[in-house]
């Protein structure tokens, strides 16, 4: 039997429920039992083999959730092969999660701790990069008690605000003027205690999967937006397009 588990306590509890119901309906059921397992924003799983008992607003990038259906479970009791995580950002991507089914003994698919935990955090995955030879751009962070920048940094070109780790572009906002700053700055502390500074460059952004060292397709990003905001990936589909590229 297979678990899909979505939702958790992060700000991105409503896409993990988005992706959970598009993942749940293309799983094969001649070749797997699956059980729909919702993470509630308070705390507790709640399980059913019908995804739809476990979600209010199932189709709302912003107000979706997990609700309450049944009794709270103990996963280590439903005697489950496998997990397929769909929990976005804030213990679902950061390795909490990873290591919690690895203390019970439950395979799971996607990344272990150590690399879910590296990934997720913007400046630690940036200077293992740098320290490979990959290019990456300039940063600087910012913990919560630091003396906040007072102008722009990078010569004072236009720069990206954002947290050190969420996901989806929440918290993250593009400043254009020192007065912007301070209100950036809030809004990504508000996300995490440690926040990153970086120049806006103008590049193409394209996206590739990979899977068992096989690489899927490139999608290219293109945005009619200032950047690729969380509006811009889940709630205004006009906001963007994507192109692939064999």
């Amino acid at each position: 039997m297979v678990g899909l588990l979505f939702g958790g306590p992060g700000m991105e509890h409503p896409i993990s429920c988005l992706s959970a119901v598009t993942v749940f309906s293309q799983l094969d059921r001649q070749r797997y039992r699956v059980l729909a397992m919702g993470w509630h924003r308070q705390g507790g799983f709640h399980v059913s083999e019908n995804i739809q008992d476990l979600i209010d607003k199932p189709g709302d990038p912003k107000h979706g959730g997990v609700r309450r259906h049944g009794p709270i479970r103990e996963l280590s009791d439903l005697g489950l092969n496998a997990i397929f995580p769909i929990v976005h950002g804030t213990a679902g991507e950061d390795g909490v999660l990873q290591g919690y089914l690895d203390l019970l003994g439950i395979p799971y698919a996607g990344s272990g701790v150590l690399g879910s935990s590296l990934c997720m955090h913007k400046g630690l995955s940036k200077a293992i990069l740098k320290e490979a030879g990959i290019p990456v751009t300039d940063w600087v962070t910012f913990r919560q008690g630091d003396r906040l920048p007072t102008t722009l940094p990078f010569q004072g070109q236009p720069c990206f605000v954002k947290p050190a780790s969420s996901g989806s572009s929440v918290g993250v906002t593009k400043v254009l003027r020192v007065e912007e700053l301070p209100k950036a700055l809030e809004t990504a502390f508000r996300e995490c205690p440690e926040v990153l500074v970086e120049p806006a460059i103008n590049a193409r952004e394209l996206e590739c999967a990979v899977l068992d060292g096989e690489a899927s397709g490139i999608g290219e990003i293109i945005c009619h937006h200032d950047f690729y905001s969380y509006e811009a990936k889940y709630v205004d589909p006009k906001v963007a397009d994507t192109l692939t590229h064999p």
